[in-house]
C-alpha cells in the first residue's frame, strides 16, 4: 500500500499555488499539520523532479512549472517509489491446479491495475485539484498572478537549466538571464563553491551532470551545457554531450545550447582554426580541448531529432564587460580593432538573444565583441 506522501506532496503544490510565496516549511507544516522536517523532504524531492521551486532558508518560491502542466503521475513518481499496488502470497501449492497458477494470474491483473492507476493519474492537472477549492480560496491565486508572483512562470519567461555555471561562461550567462526576468537552475557539483560565485539566493541543483535523467530535466525549457573538462579528459565534453541528446532524443523541449569552441570555427583559408592553434606555443599542454570541442560539434551536425544549438566564442575569450555582439555562423569573427575576441558578458548576451528569439535549429553560430 502507498503512503500517504502523494497527498501531502499535493496539499505542498497547492498551498504554494494559492498563496503569495516565498513560504516556509514551517508555515507549509502548520497547515498540513505535520513536522517541517517532513515537508522539506518533500519539496527536495518536488525540486528535483522539476514540480517546485525552493531557496535554501526562505523556502518555496514559486511552481516549477503551470499548474496545468503539473500531473497527479509527476507527483505521484516525484515522490513514491516503484511499488506494487497489492502484496501477493507466494507460498501457494504447486501441486494444486489453482495455487500453482494463480500468482501469475494476479500479476497480470494487478499490473494492469497499476497502468489504469497511472493512466487516472495522468489525467488529472494539479489546477484540476486547485478548482475545486472555493472561489474564496483561489482569489489568492489571480491576486498572484497580477502581482506577477504566480507560481506559473510569465508566458514569456523560461525556465534554464544551466551546467557549468560557476565557470567563465556559466556565471555571465546566469546573470545575464536573471537580469531578463529568467528563472535559472544552476546544475553543479560544487554546492560551497557556486554560492560563493552566485550568491546565497542561488537556486542550485547539486548533481553531476553525467547522473542527470530525463526527469530531472522536465521543467526545464532550455538546457545550457557550459561544461568545461579539463585538458587531461577533454573527451568528456563529447561525453556528456551525447549524455544529453540521448536523454531527449525525439523531442522538441527543452532545447539543448551547447558552449563550443573557437577551434572549430574557420578561417579566412576556411581551415579550422584548430590547426593555427596546434602551432602556438606549448599548445600541447591544452590542445585537446579545442580538438574534443571540433569532435563536440561534429557529433552534434549528426544529431537530427534533438532541438539543440551550438555557439562558439571568437579567438580570444576573457572576461569582461557586454557589448553589442556581432553574430556570424561558422567563420571567425574580427571586432572593430581587426581582432578575434569576445568577453563572457557579450557571448552571454548574444546566448540569451538567440534563446529569447530563436533564428537557428540543430546549427551553430560564433559572436565577438
Amino acid at each position: 500500500m502507498y503512503s500517504s506522501k502523494l497527498s501531502v506532496s499535493l496539499h505542498i503544490l497547492s498551498l504554494v499555488a494559492l498563496e503569495p510565496c516565498p513560504i516556509t516549511s514551517e508555515y507549509i507544516a502548520s497547515s498540513i499539520g505535520t513536522n517541517p522536517a517532513l515537508v522539506r523532504r518533500l519539496m527536495s524531492s518536488l525540486k528535483r523532479a522539476g514540480l517546485l521551486r525552493t531557496q535554501t532558508k526562505l523556502g518555496a518560491q514559486g511552481l516549477g512549472r503551470p499548474p496545468e502542466k503539473i500531473r497527479m503521475l509527476d507527483v505521484f513518481q516525484a515522490v513514491e517509489p516503484e511499488t506494487p499496488l497489492f502484496d501477493q502470497h507466494l507460498a501457494t501449492n504447486p501441486q494444486c491446479p489453482v495455487g500453482a497458477g494463480i500468482n501469475q494470474i494476479l500479476a497480470s491483473v494487478y499490473s494492469d491495475l497499476q497502468q489504469d492507476l497511472r493512466h487516472s493519474l495522468a489525467r488529472i492537472s494539479l489546477q484540476d485539484v486547485i478548482q475545486r477549492f472555493p472561489a474564496s480560496v483561489r482569489q489568492y491565486q489571480a491576486a498572484a498572478s497580477t502581482a506577477g508572483n504566480s507560481s506559473a512562470e510569465r508566458s514569456n519567461s523560461m525556465h534554464i537549466y544551466l551546467i557549468g555555471a560557476s565557470g567563465m561562461a556559466g556565471s555571465a550567462i546566469y546573470q545575464e538571464a536573471l537580469k531578463r526576468g529568467h528563472q535559472v537552475t544552476a546544475i553543479v557539483r560544487d554546492e560551497a563553491r557556486a554560492r560563493k560565485t552566485l550568491g546565497e539566493q542561488a537556486d542550485i541543483l547539486p548533481r553531476d551532470a553525467f547522473d542527470l535523467s530525463r526527469a530531472d530535466l522536465a521543467a526545464a525549457d532550455v538546457v545550457i551545457d557550459a561544461f568545461s573538462a579539463p585538458p587531461a579528459r577533454a573527451y568528456r565534453q563529447v561525453d556528456l554531450a551525447a549524455h544529453l541528446v540521448s536523454l531527449l532524443r525525439e523531442t522538441e523541449r527543452p532545447r539543448l545550447l551547447f558552449i563550443l569552441g573557437a577551434g572549430s570555427l574557420l578561417d579566412q583559408q576556411e581551415r579550422p582554426f584548430v590547426e593555427t592553434l596546434k602551432q602556438l606555443p606549448e599548445a600541447a599542454s591544452w590542445i585537446a580541448t579545442p580538438e574534443a570541442q571540433l569532435k563536440e560539434l561534429a557529433f552534434l551536425r549528426g544529431v537530427d531529432n534533438v532541438n539543440w544549438v551550438g555557439v562558439s566564442p571568437s579567438a580570444e575569450f576573457s572576461p569582461g564587460p557586454r557589448h553589442e555582439p556581432k553574430v556570424g555562423r561558422d567563420h571567425l569573427l574580427t571586432a572593430a580593432d581587426g581582432k578575434s575576441h569576445v568577453t563572457n558578458q557579450t557571448l552571454a548576451v548574444a546566448v540569451l538573444d538567440e534563446l529569447e528569439r530563436p533564428t537557428i535549429k540543430q546549427g551553430r553560430f560564433t559572436v565577438s565583441d
